[in-house]
């Protein structure tokens, strides 16, 4: 693992980075610039133990991570995924250690925050805390979808809410949301849904069967992401989004060619 210091300014996640979002605040107020740590982590590095102290926040560069937590019984489950950009560690604020442990899924470029210094710059300006409560308010969002896909959804509906999520965060980072590589195996994706590994492979298969996606290696294409959404309860209070014409557009013009991959 290689850290060195760095600065928000030329970061390219900058444009929907909350650490750049109050590197800008305190420039404008002329105050110093924030400084964070990176450090690049190799597929299966912990980032961070479950149990141990917290004082920082973390925020995905480039790469991927999840997060596991293991129960009395040793039962590991895995809580979330990260994409480049999102935020993770805000758990272990509330108790003052991490309630999970961090792993990189592949090799991971990661900025550590310490919260003092967000605390601190945080008043520089207070639109900055309003964007920090959004993030949080996303994180129990986040939570509630997990709960309401592990209790009320069936196999099918758990892995279509799962790729459409996914399919939304990419956008959201104004990347295709029709075409995208899986960061996670079906392993994963398995122990984070309450899944067999069969099962998920059984599902994916008839989902393709039917032409609404099509999976190479870890490449997913969304082919009909309305029918994919019709074919989900949505429960109340649940926000699904609809993805924006400008990101088919992105899909069409990708080289077939890109569709291979490796093993999933």
């Amino acid at each position: 693992m290689s850290i060195e210091r760095s600065s928000c300014k030329e970061c390219h996640q900058s444009h929907h980075c909350i650490a750049a979002k109050l590197s800008e605040a305190v420039r404008g107020n002329k105050v110093k610039d924030i400084s964070r740590h990176e450090a690049i982590y190799v597929r299966g590095q912990r980032i961070f133990s479950q149990s141990a102290c917290s004082s920082a926040c973390y925020i995905v560069k480039s790469g991927s991570v999840k997060i596991v937590n293991v129960d009395a019984q040793g039962n590991e489950r895995i809580i979330g995924f990260y994409l480049p950009g999102e935020v993770f560690g805000w758990e272990g604020v509330f108790r003052g250690s991490f309630p999970s442990t961090a792993i990189a899924m592949e090799r991971s470029m990661v900025c550590k925050i310490p919260i003092e210094y967000l605390e601190q710059r945080a008043s520089a300006k207070p639109d900055f805390i309003h964007s920090l409560l959004k993030l949080m308010s996303r994180e129990l969002n986040n939570v509630e979808q997990l709960a309401i896909r592990l209790t009320r959804y069936t196999a099918e509906e758990r892995i279509i809410s799962f790729l459409l999520d996914l399919s939304q965060r990419y956008a959201d980072r104004k990347l295709s949301a029709l075409y995208f590589r899986l960061p996670m195996n079906r392993t994963d994706i398995a122990n984070h849904l309450g899944l067999a590994v069969e099962t998920v492979s059984r599902v994916l298969g008839r989902i393709q069967h039917d032409g609404d996606l099509t999976i190479r290696g870890r490449e997913l294409k969304i082919l009909n992401h309305s029918r994919l959404l019709s074919k989900i309860s949505v429960a109340p209070n649940t926000e699904i989004r609809y993805i924006s014409e400008e990101n088919k557009t992105k899909v069409l013009e990708l080289d077939p060619k890109c569709l291979s991959g490796t093993s999933f």
